[in-house]
């Protein structure tokens, strides 16, 4: 089995592919919707793990009460050795996106969290996810 660290390299590698999608639609659905951006629920019911990659779980409904918007097609096809999730938020100094990224490894449940707007704090590398441990 790969490293940790091979593991979220590889899944780093992988998320910059999927971004370019990811944030295609959401300038497209920003264009349409008034500037609002979409969230989307977690692409697997089951995080993947120990660099096996399992096909994504999606729904198609969205979160309760906020705009919801099926994940790009790169993101629903094919095999992903990580979940995804897509929120959206508004804050006071604008609104904004983010991408969070889980995988598990030995047990151990990692995320990292990539952020589209003002709000820079949000970015958040690798770390353990508390309670999944």
């Amino acid at each position: 089995m790969a490293t940790l660290i091979q593991i979220q390299t590889s899944i780093d590698a992988s998320l910059t592919g999927l971004l370019v999608a990811i944030q295609a639609q959401q300038d497209a659905y920003s264009a349409a919707h008034g500037g609002r951006t979409w969230q989307a629920l977690r692409t697997h019911a089951v995080t993947p793990a120990d660099d096996n990659a399992t096909a994504p779980t999606i729904g198609t409904g969205c979160p309760v009460g906020q705009p919801g918007e099926p994940w790009p097609a790169a993101v629903r096809s094919g095999n992903k050795k990580m979940a995804l999730q897509c929120d959206c938020y508004r804050g006071p100094d604008g609104d904004g996106w983010q991408i969070t990224v889980f995988v598990t490894v030995l047990s151990v449940e990692y995320a990292r969290t990539v952020n589209f707007g003002p709000e820079s704090y949000r970015d958040q590398a690798w770390h353990v996810v508390p309670g999944r441990a």
